[in-house]
């Protein structure tokens, strides 16, 4: 029960938070901080933490936002099935870059799944401006934040789980 509300408060903590940032900022520049929770939950906890924290964060983002209804919680999932495989060949415990490179598959590939997503679903959508004005500006701002986010996030399991 303790690691069910661990996983709650920590998907919507990070929900809130990029809902702040999406409305002091702008909905361009939004780091994806239900992604890095996502990553962290695979990293730390396993896949099952992780389709947990993705299939509640993607829910909650597709509540909260006006596009296709599971489009966040269907990229999510499939990033922590992703993430799932590739951590037991690209991940280095303790490595920071190790956990970056992580995060960036995980962004990447979100973002390309939702663009072909949408695509498939009948919506026209250029791919140069795509790439300009959504993904590229939440790659690099979900970088940024993503290493002070893990610490944070680690901080908060150990106390819990301490």
């Amino acid at each position: 029960m303790k690691k069910t509300i661990f996983i709650f408060v920590i998907t919507v903590s990070c929900l809130i938070v990029q809902l702040l940032f999406a409305r002091v900022f702008g909905s361009s520049y939004v780091p994806n901080f239900v992604l890095i929770a996502v990553v962290f939950f695979n990293l730390y906890r396993g896949l099952r933490y992780s389709l947990s924290a993705a299939f509640l964060g993607g829910f909650f983002l597709d509540s909260f936002s006006g596009s296709l209804m599971g489009l966040n919680m269907f990229s999510l999932v499939m990033c922590a099935f992703l993430l799932g495989t590739l951590k037991k060949f690209i991940y280095q415990p303790g490595a920071a870059q190790s956990r970056l490179l992580m995060v960036f598959v995980a962004v990447v590939s979100n973002s390309f799944l939702q663009y072909f997503v949408i695509l498939s679903s009948g919506i026209h959508l250029d791919f140069s401006i795509a790439f300009q004005s959504a993904m590229m500006p939440e790659i690099i701002l979900t970088l940024l934040v993503a290493l002070y986010t893990f610490e944070r996030l680690k901080q908060c399991a150990l106390k819990l789980f301490s």
